[in-house]
């Protein structure tokens, strides 16, 4: 037994060093990757929208970001556009494979800067572990996601049909309905306000709240939160369209009922683990207080004054948020016909935050 248990041991000291390294091929751009193969023939083209988990580490083998935690991802494969575009990998894979990536972080980074973590070290590597989950053309994925809207509103409308609701319905597709009146003044764009919320599915399943008694009732306590209500101001694009647009709906110490279908939402992505996609959620708001910005001050014409980038959160969080650039795709594209140019930082920077709050939050 002693010699069984030596042989195993020394064995596993021979070829534990052929199982720790990758057998990797490198991209023209510096891209490593190694290919795990499926025995599907159905191979990733040039416009096709591929569906797909990831699990993103530092060269360390610390663990950033995993879409298993919330819901896959959906994108369309595009040519490469810049320096470590993973769409040059994209299209090397079939359906069900699998790929081990590693980017130079500073190629990943190159023009996007000030979205790169003050934790990437220079020359440092970021490291994805990607799971094709299907692969569709455009006509498929299409067909599908019309099958989704029209199983959604009809569920929307019979939720609306079975608590014999009166909604105001706004012209971007938010159903509107006012839970309690008040005759307090409404909030203005540029002015700050603070709210409760209650967020839920239409089946009543909360799954988010700015109340504490509510989380404990729930069970969604999260460590480290701090409850209560929470400001932002409002009409400036500093929030999802359906929030700026109800409450600017709302006055001031009244309560109001969001319900929000996923055409001005999360659409195809979902949020976090709880909405799926093509979901329709709900937000109870009460609108708690209304503070008018302060006057402007007087600036002496001889300095430039330069507006920085504390619009949108760019803590040093997981590089994900950065690389939504070419990982995703612009759910916005039902209303607006088109899909974004996923290189326009402008396009970029708002969907860092959103996804920042729908998943690290």
């Amino acid at each position: 037994m002693k010699y069984l248990i030596a042989t195993t041991f020394c064995l596993l000291l021979f070829f534990a060093p052929v199982y720790s390294q990758h057998k990797y091929k490198l991209t023209q751009s510096g891209i490593r990757y190694e290919i795990y193969r499926s025995q599907s023939t159905k191979k990733i083209k040039v416009d096709d929208i591929i569906t797909f988990n990831f699990i993103e580490k530092s060269e360390n083998d610390s663990m950033l970001f995993s879409t298993y935690r919330s819901q896959p991802f959906k994108m369309q494969v595009r040519h490469p556009k810049r320096l470590a575009d993973l769409m040059e990998i994209f299209v090397l894979l079939r359906e069900n494979d699998s790929v081990w990536i590693s980017i130079p972080a500073d190629s990943l980074f190159d023009g996007l800067e000030i979205g790169k973590p003050q934790y990437l070290a220079k020359g440092s590597r970021l490291i994805f572990h990607i799971k094709i989950e299907k692969v569709q053309t455009v006509e498929e994925a299409i067909e599908e996601e019309n099958t989704a809207l029209e199983t959604e509103q009809t569920l929307l409308k019979k939720y609306i049909a079975d608590n014999n609701l009166k909604p105001i319905y706004t012209a971007s597709g938010l159903v509107f309905l006012n839970t309690k009146s008040s005759q307090g003044a409404r909030p203005a764009p540029g002015d700050t306000v603070y709210i409760h919320y209650r967020a839920s599915l239409l089946n009543g399943k909360v799954f988010d709240t700015s109340i504490e008694s509510e989380a404990i009732k729930e069970g969604l306590v999260q460590p480290g939160r701090e409850y209560g209500p929470i400001c932002f101001q409002v009409g400036i694009n500093n929030i999802i369209t359906p929030w700026d647009e109800g409450i600017m709906l709302m006055a001031e110490s009244s309560s109001a009922r969001l319900i929000i279908p996923s055409t001005i939402a999360f659409g195809a992505q979902g949020f976090g683990k709880f909405v799926k996609p093509y979901t329709t959620f709900i937000i109870d708001v009460t609108l708690l207080k209304i503070s008018k910005p302060a006057p402007a001050k007087q600036v002496n014409k001889d300095y430039k004054i330069v507006k920085d980038s504390h619009l949108y959160r760019l803590s040093p969080l997981p590089v994900f948020k950065s690389l939504l650039g070419f990982l995703s795709i612009n759910d916005e594209r039902r209303s607006h016909g088109r899909i974004y140019d996923t290189s326009d930082k402008q396009w970029l920077m708002p969907w860092i935050d959103i996804i920042n709050q729908a998943v690290f939050n």
